[in-house]
């Protein structure tokens, strides 16, 4: 009886746990600065202290934003968007705010990482890939925008 009674003490704390972990798999793509931590959740970025604590939204549009970037000092993030069925490089504050589009091509743009001295956002596309062998290729793009 005790030890019919323990485990099912012991099923019940892993049924909770996993109902717990449950809660949070939707969660992709994290990044990592100094002091937060940035990620992906139902399609919008989310950031948090490293240390812990309640998430902020940073982004809700109807639409996907995914795969962020901390400039190297912290300050941005960028991330890949698909607006209207383009999808494209855009960058923000990691306060808030509204985000800033960089790229403007047809062709599918997706965010890589930053350069090392935070100037400009790096990303893959294959815009200049010839026709029916489509391939990804690294470009960087000025955070004031440009060719």
């Amino acid at each position: 009886m005790i030890v019919r009674s323990l485990a099912l003490g012991v099923l019940g704390v892993l049924l909770t746990a996993d109902a717990r972990a449950q809660g949070t798999r939707l969660l992709r793509h994290p990044t990592v600065s100094r002091h937060l931590i940035a990620f992906q959740y139902a399609g919008d970025l989310w950031a948090v202290g490293r240390a812990g604590g309640q998430a902020r939204r940073l982004t809700a549009t109807p639409t996907v934003e995914t795969e962020p970037h901390f400039s190297p000092d912290g300050s941005r993030i960028a991330f890949t968007a698909t607006v209207r069925g383009n999808t494209d490089v855009y960058v923000m504050s990691t306060t808030g705010g509204d985000p800033t589009r960089l790229t403007y091509h047809p062709g599918t743009d997706r965010v890589r990482g930053w350069t090392p001295d935070g100037k400009a956002v790096v990303f893959a596309s294959p815009r200049v890939s010839p026709p029916h062998q489509s391939y990804f290729r690294l470009f960087a793009i000025a955070l004031d925008g440009g060719l």
